[in-house]
């Protein structure tokens, strides 16, 4: 597997992957037990070999294949767990980073609707204070011209009052001077 393929995969699979190894170190270690074995039968074989030399150069070849089946084991699982922990620790970063971008979104985001909230608001209050200043005017208007009606019905009925004093004061000149002209007539008769 490349390592372009190891950082593609997740926790789980790359988990997956070192529990694959440690079966497979189990099974190479199952593997060297029955080297050992066969070693050990080997072993036997020789003693029955007529040539000591040819034993020995039995047995080494059987040690030489153990010890290099076993340290392309030991390598092979190294590197995919080296491997693996990079991959582990390259995702552990990208989360790391993916939740930092999603905080400051966030912030941001909750910044920026602050910032709309707190706009909306001072316009509405514009308008508020607008059409308040709006109301207040037309009562004002609405105060001023009933004053004006209120005043001039005043001045008319105040009008139609002192003519109809004057009215009243005229036609009681007038009894008055009916009165005085027959009081005047009684006594120029007598």
């Amino acid at each position: 597997m490349t390592e372009k393929e190891l950082h593609k995969l997740s926790r789980s699979e790359l988990l997956e992957l070192l529990l694959d190894q440690r079966k497979e170190n189990d099974r190479l270690e199952t593997e060297i037990a029955s080297l050992d074995a066969k070693l050990e039968d080997r072993r036997l074989q020789i003693e029955d070999s007529q040539s000591l030399a040819d034993a020995a150069l039995k047995l080494t070849k059987v040690y030489a294949d153990a010890d290099e089946a076993a340290k392309l084991y030991k390598d092979n699982a190294k590197l995919l767990e080296d491997k693996a922990k990079a991959k582990l620790e390259n995702a552990n970063r990208e989360a790391e980073a993916l939740l930092a971008d999603a905080n400051n979104k966030a912030k941001k985001l909750l910044a920026d609707a602050n910032s709309e909230a707190k706009r909306v608001i001072a316009r509405a209050q514009e308008e508020a204070e607008m059409t308040r200043a709006q109301a207040v005017s037309e009562a004002n208007k609405i105060l001023i011209e009933t004053r004006l009606k209120t005043e001039e019905i005043l001045r008319t009925v105040s009008q139609r009052k002192a003519e109809e004093d004057a009215e009243k004061e005229g036609e009681q000149k007038e009894q008055w001077g009916k009165k005085k002209r027959s009081l005047l007539a009684r006594l120029s008769r007598k």
